[in-house]
């Protein structure tokens, strides 16, 4: 677990003040979940018992965020795959909130090589490299998704993975799908450059509603993202209310009209 931990991450889950750093908990938690000695099939029906309290707090952050944009005609981009819990979480919300809604999808938007078009002068803290996932995240997670699929009421292939730089592969992906409006964004991409493009790429594809959120919003740590809403909104010559998400207090979003 500590190799596949990126070093910033690292450094933000410590708190000095605890006996224990969050880092530190994970890991007991984890030996408790290997030593959980019961068949494979209660170890998936009891998993929740190993979640920590922040990641059930980004599970109802999206349950927030997925109750926002319900009634909104449109997809719904994830810009920042990394292992697909975020995916998983936004294909099992749609199952249960919207099953039989068989036009909406879901896409998902990752390098699966780590960060790519970070800038010192803009990032600080993140650069080229950082959240790559292991070899073979990408045919792993397709599969698994075609699992996860399975258990809706109406349909499958709802989710589709782009494997890419974002600058590259969004272009592509927009010109092959023209007519396409969304109704979520969301931005955990954490870094400027790729942030910025991808907002101006996408605006005439927002529906009004839309629902556009930022992982990393008005972070010392990772400002980039930040900066690129601010140019965002010089560019399209307007500014929105920006909200805070009642579950995820560093997560942000704004409502487009």
């Amino acid at each position: 677990m500590k190799k596949n931990l990126v070093k910033d991450d690292r450094k933000f889950l410590q708190n000095k003040k605890l006996n224990l750093t969050d880092f530190q908990r994970r890991k007991k938690l984890y030996k408790f979940l290997i030593n959980f000695n019961v068949s494979d099939v209660e170890l998936i029906n009891n998993i929740n018992m190993f979640m920590d309290r922040r990641s059930l707090s980004r599970l109802l952050n999206f349950y927030e965020l997925f109750k926002l944009q319900k009634n909104i005609s449109g997809n719904i981009a994830l810009f920042g795959v990394y292992y697909g819990k975020d995916l998983i979480n936004l294909l099992h919300l749609t199952q249960i909130i919207e099953p039989y809604n068989f036009s909406k999808k879901i896409y998902g938007f990752d390098t699966f090589k780590g960060i790519k078009g970070s800038n010192l002068k803009n990032d600080l803290v993140n650069h080229d490299g950082s959240y790559k996932a292991k070899k073979d995240t990408y045919e792993f997670l397709k599969k698994l998704c075609h699992l996860q699929e399975s258990y809706s009421t109406i349909q499958t292939n709802i989710i589709e993975i782009i494997k890419g730089d974002i600058r590259k592969t969004l272009k592509s992906f927009l010109k092959k799908n023209d007519h396409m409006f969304f109704s979520l964004l969301y931005f955990d991409l954490d870094v400027y450059k790729p942030t910025y493009e991808t907002l101006l790429r996408l605006e005439k594809h927002m529906n009004k509603g839309c629902v556009l959120v930022f992982d990393q919003f008005n972070s010392n740590i990772w400002p980039g993202e930040t900066k690129a809403v601010k140019d965002f909104f010089k560019k399209i010559k307007k500014k929105y209310q920006i909200k805070q998400s009642t579950f995820k207090k560093q997560c942000s979003y704004f409502i487009y009209s």
